[in-house]
């Protein structure tokens, strides 16, 4: 009865997520419209599940995945800056660990990172593997990462933004990526 989304597409986003999610709730209210009053924004069983999905604000462990890093570049500490292939999907394994001022990152169609560091790790200097390669990283320089000859190395940003294309924009970064219709949203 819905007469904005057609229950067809709703369970077609819900196949697609299953696919790499698990921890979601459908629900459709029979015979009811895309908006059903008042009700379905003071639904009890979503604010049950938002009570039960409060997100850590640092976490130490964690998945993020994009497809679009102009999109969405961010969770966390963790930023992906640049994909490998524009367009698919990149995805960003990380586990820190304060207490051995470590970070190990595990990345897939991913060219440059920024991790900030100094929100989950503490000392002047920490260890961050990222895809079996492991950096020594002071504090002073630490969080910017970009694949070098297929190897990650750590690098300043004014080095990172040369890297990247030194403000050409044939280079695909969150600030200047994306498709097309982007460049016309405000």
């Amino acid at each position: 009865k819905d007469d904005n989304v057609p229950l067809r597409e709703a369970k077609e986003m819900e196949k697609l997520l299953r696919e790499f999610h698990s921890d979601f709730t459908v629900h459709v209210q029979p015979g009811a419209g895309h908006w059903w009053g008042d009700e379905c924004v003071d639904w009890d069983p979503l604010f049950e599940f938002c009570r039960r999905h409060v997100r850590v604000p640092r976490p130490l462990r964690f998945t993020f995945r994009t497809f679009n890093p102009a999109v969405t570049s961010r969770y966390a500490w963790c930023e992906v800056l640049q994909q490998t292939v524009s367009g698919r999907m990149s995805l960003v394994s990380v586990r820190a660990e304060p207490r051995k001022g470590s970070v190990t990152v595990d990345t897939e169609n991913v060219d440059a990172l920024h991790l900030r560091l100094g929100e989950v790790l503490s000392g002047e200097e920490f260890v961050v593997a990222i895809d079996g390669r492991e950096l020594e990283v002071a504090r002073s320089g630490a969080g910017f990462f970009l694949k070098v000859d297929g190897e990650w190395e750590n690098v300043i940003s004014e080095d990172l933004h040369v890297a990247l294309g030194g403000g050409e924009t044939r280079v695909k970064w969150p600030g200047c990526g994306g498709p097309f219709k982007l460049a016309f949203q405000g």
